[in-house]
């Protein structure tokens, strides 16, 4: 870490140069976004990204397929990559054969991307605010806002919402959190699409 004295945007700087050297090997790194809970963190592969945003390969501590995250570089504390753990995950995730789809269209605006990915599979989304987490299908979006069917924490239906796009911490697609909330709401016959029709991923706490 740069010491105290210089100036803050070469720390920032060296998060992104991590980040790039983590992409170019093509290698797991664990990505910390959250200073109230310094031992939080996400960990995977980056898929992609540009001057303002960071698109995750999310993998589960039990190296496990986890969905996608969408963060802005802006929010990074620290960024870890080739240490036993980020080894570890790699491991797992290669020996139980785990793979991430391909997002395809990329858009110079990864969260254009990624809504449009999350709508066309008609698969939830949670939107990180900061003082709540919205959970549910994307019905519409633009630049400036993501209109969703919110899905509560029983899989129920519960309602549409607005969101301000600027307003958003982070968005999870299709981790463990979205994927149980899409089985309850299929089990109640009210997924999108059909007739009848601030959850975050949980993240390793490395203080463990």
């Amino acid at each position: 870490m740069a010491p105290i004295n210089q100036p803050a945007e070469q720390e920032c700087g060296e998060l992104i140069d991590l980040c790039k050297k983590c992409f170019e090997l093509n290698c797991v790194g664990s990505f910390y976004c959250d200073a109230s809970r310094p031992n939080m963190h996400l960990t995977g592969y980056i898929y992609t990204y540009n001057e303002d945003e960071i698109l995750i390969k999310h993998i589960s501590p039990d190296g496990y397929y986890d969905g996608f995250i969408l963060i802005h570089i802006s929010d990074l504390i620290r960024v870890d990559i080739l240490g036993q753990y980020e080894k570890r995950i790699a491991a797992l995730f290669a020996i139980r054969k785990q793979s991430h789809p391909i997002i395809n269209h990329l858009n110079d605006t990864l969260y254009i991307s990624v809504m449009d990915f999350a709508h066309a599979n008609n698969l939830i989304v949670s939107v990180e605010l900061e003082d709540s987490t919205i959970s549910g299908f994307v019905l519409d979006f633009n630049e400036c806002n993501i209109h969703m069917q919110v899905v509560n924490e029983n899989g129920q239906t519960d309602g549409e919402m607005t969101i301000l796009v600027e307003n958003v911490l982070s968005f999870a697609v299709d981790t463990t959190t979205e994927q149980n909330l899409k089985l309850l709401n299929i089990a109640q016959g009210t997924a999108r699409g059909q007739e009848d029709g601030s959850l975050v991923p949980e993240m390793k706490d490395d203080s463990d």
